[in-house]
């Protein structure tokens, strides 16, 4: 930890340094916000959490900065939710010890861990499921010690936490996408969120893909690009032999059915089901004569091979790791 720790004390100050050449950034704050343009009042795009590795593509006015995501995605970030990196220390960070915050339960990272219960103990931050810390997972131990990437310390449930490299290596089961989004149900939906405090519907896919070590496009329209076509019903409505092809797992994309324009995504969780974030995360089906049916045209009905979804792991994401 003495590398990390001498790594992360250094970032602490470099928000307010002058003339260095950043490269790089990693969100302080559990969820940043990134906008179209560089103005509190402009669209929210998207959302980064805390300890996601960013390409700094531009200084704007203001403080703010243009920011190109994991998956290529471009938005501004407000300067003083970052800590900025030059080349040589992005690379440390790189090469430093980190964990994966796994629980999608809301957590804290807290100040010390003297109480015995967690209500009771001081907070550092707020934590959501991804975010990425420096330091070590506990062996055996309650919690583990870990360094913000301010510079700020504490301590996280080890429970919560595995560390990064065996979250990016990570084989993808889709199977597995209808169990961790059910998790969610009930979180509202917010336009541009890809966070577990709230997400549209390309946000759901995506963290839920991400808690796998999978970085999908970040748009729904984009999302539909990937994988293999299983079912494309002609008029927006899928015959029971239709349903019967898909997988729990596998993506529906919902929109025009005359111009082919995706606007929705959703996970397919068997029976006719799917699970997406419409107003909040909820269960729908794909079957008219249900009572939840959800009147949307499907366009599309597609899965993600293991091959396809090796070459979106982060393991072999270069802002992840120096290789």
């Amino acid at each position: 930890m003495k590398k990390t720790a001498l790594l992360f004390g250094v970032l602490a100050a470099l928000p307010c340094a002058r003339g260095a050449d950043f490269t790089n950034a990693l969100p302080t704050v559990s969820v940043a916000c990134m906008r179209s343009e560089p103005r509190h009042g402009a669209e929210m795009v998207s959302q980064v959490v805390m300890g996601t590795p960013l390409r700094l593509l531009e200084e704007g006015r203001g403080g703010w900065w243009r920011v190109a995501t994991p998956e290529g995605y471009e938005g501004w970030i407000i300067g003083n939710s970052l800590a900025l990196l030059d080349n040589d220390r992005f690379a440390e960070w790189q090469e430093s010890p980190r964990i994966y915050v796994s629980d999608i339960t809301p957590g804290y990272v807290y100040a010390d861990t003297i109480a015995t219960e967690e209500a009771s103990l001081p907070r550092v931050s707020d934590l959501t499921n991804g975010v990425i810390l420096a330091g070590t997972p506990a062996a055996g131990g309650r919690f583990s010690a870990v360094t913000l990437p301010d510079g700020r310390k504490g301590y996280v449930l080890a429970e919560a936490a595995v560390p990064l490299d065996e979250w990016a290596a990570q084989a993808y089961e889709p199977s597995r996408l209808p169990v961790i989004a059910s998790q969610y149900t009930g979180t509202p939906y917010l336009w541009g969120g890809t966070s577990g405090k709230s997400m549209d519907c390309s946000g759901l896919t995506k963290i839920c893909a991400y808690d796998m070590g999978v970085i999908l496009p970040r748009d729904a329209s984009q999302q539909a690009m990937i994988g293999t076509e299983i079912i494309a019903p002609i008029d927006g409505r899928p015959t029971d032999v239709e349903i019967a092809k898909l997988l729990p797992g596998d993506l529906l994309f919902f929109g025009n059915h005359k111009t082919g324009r995706v606007n929705h995504v959703g996970i397919y969780l068997g029976d006719g089901r799917f699970i997406h974030s419409s107003g909040r995360v909820k269960v729908n089906s794909l079957r008219p004569s249900a009572p939840d049916y959800h009147r949307a045209s499907l366009l599309h009905g597609r899965r993600l091979s293991a091959t396809e979804a090796a070459s979106l792991s982060a393991a072999t994401n270069p802002l992840y790791f120096n290789k």
